[in-house]
């Protein structure tokens, strides 16, 4: 075994990184791509991502980066414990918790204040807990009754639209969790066929694994974009990060920027830039040590949305920075009183259940 400091095994040590900062850029970017579906039209501002890339906007990429960095952190998680219950339990109190207090929240406090309806009618209104319900279940739902859909030049009806990639996620995890119990991670050249098969999976016209389901922009790469971080999390012991292979990659995209597939070269190098930069010195000095950034992307849109309402003649950048603001305090709240005290309270029932049942 190698012991190159810039090993993958290496910066995938807590201490060795800085990712809670990744994914906390990776959710104010999803508020400033969020901005223009927001705000009346004639505040709308060009995606800067979008001019620059022409082939993704922010929201899009914050995304992937979001999951390519589930796919190595969890997977690299689940290869060190090899511990089935604790995996489940802890992707439970990850993300239902903190969740469940938005959906609430958004439904009794939000949906109540904005709604059309009479509040008789509104919380009689079997639409409102159907709502609570399904979401929770997974099964997405975006519209609360009579809430946002007053006539006005803000036409976006969502309460919560960010919400929509969270079953794909629960999904990731159902499936990485499916491979590990057949034991497929003892199988290095079937994982990286299998792994392959996600990756191509997205460019090919006719789907050879999500089959059932008709092409969507938004979902088509989520499943490659997990797969390649879990893939890298598999081989973490060969897996060099430092500046030689960053900037060999940007040459290829470089050249290759006119090419079909230049998202997918762009994307790599992309995401060994943000490794490699995101473990130096420099960025570790920046260490933030709490991982508000799925409060922050929770909460982000129904900020957003109460923004837009209550003072719609914000500009665009006025709205993106108060909208930042906001969700970055309700981050903070979420991630001391909610979450970080939901994930002590799964590390106890793990325990117990382990002490049941172990």
């Amino acid at each position: 075994m190698q012991n190159n400091k810039n090993l993958l095994q290496n910066l995938l040590l807590r201490e060795n990184n800085n990712f809670d900062l990744i994914r906390l850029i990776a959710a104010w970017l999803v508020i400033y791509g969020h901005a223009n579906a927001m705000i009346p039209p004639v505040y709308h501002r060009a995606d800067a991502i979008a001019v620059f890339l022409r082939f993704d906007y922010s929201g899009a990429l914050a995304v992937k980066v979001f999951f390519f960095l589930s796919g190595l952190v969890v997977t690299n998680s689940l290869l060190e414990k090899k511990n089935i219950l604790q995996f489940v339990v802890a992707r439970f109190f990850r993300i239902w918790p903190a969740f469940l207090v938005v959906l609430f929240f958004t439904s009794f406090v939000i949906g109540g204040y904005f709604t059309t309806l009479t509040l008789e009618q509104y919380f009689s209104h079997p639409g409102v807990y159907n709502y609570i319900y399904s979401n929770a279940m997974m099964d997405i739902v975006f519209e609360l009754p009579g809430v946002f859909q007053s006539a006005s030049s803000i036409n976006n009806r969502s309460i919560n639209g960010s919400i929509w990639s969270l079953p794909y996620e629960l999904g990731a995890y159902i499936l990485l969790l499916s491979f590990f119990i057949l034991g497929l991670q003892n199988y290095k050249k079937l994982s990286i066929l299998v792994a392959f098969i996600f990756l191509l999976d997205v460019i090919l016209e006719n789907k050879v694994v999500f089959s059932w389901r008709s092409l969507n922009a938004s979902v088509d790469d989520l499943a490659p974009f997990f797969a390649f971080g879990a893939l890298l999390a598999l081989f973490k012991d060969r897996v060099v990060i430092d500046f030689k292979i960053v900037f060999a990659l940007f040459l290829i995209y470089f050249i290759f920027r006119n090419s079909l597939y230049v998202k997918y070269i762009f994307y790599i190098f992309l995401l060994f830039c943000l490794l490699y930069i995101f473990s130096r010195k420099f960025s570790l000095n920046l260490k933030i040590n709490s991982d508000i950034s799925y409060g922050v992307y929770i909460w982000g849109w129904p900020i957003q949305q109460v923004l837009a309402h209550t003072f719609p003649n914000l500009s665009f950048f006025q709205h993106v920075s108060v909208a930042i603001f906001l969700a970055s305090v309700a981050g903070v709240f979420s991630w001391f009183l909610i979450e970080k005290p939901g994930m002590k309270i799964g590390g106890m029932v793990y325990k117990n259940l382990a002490n049941r049942f172990g």
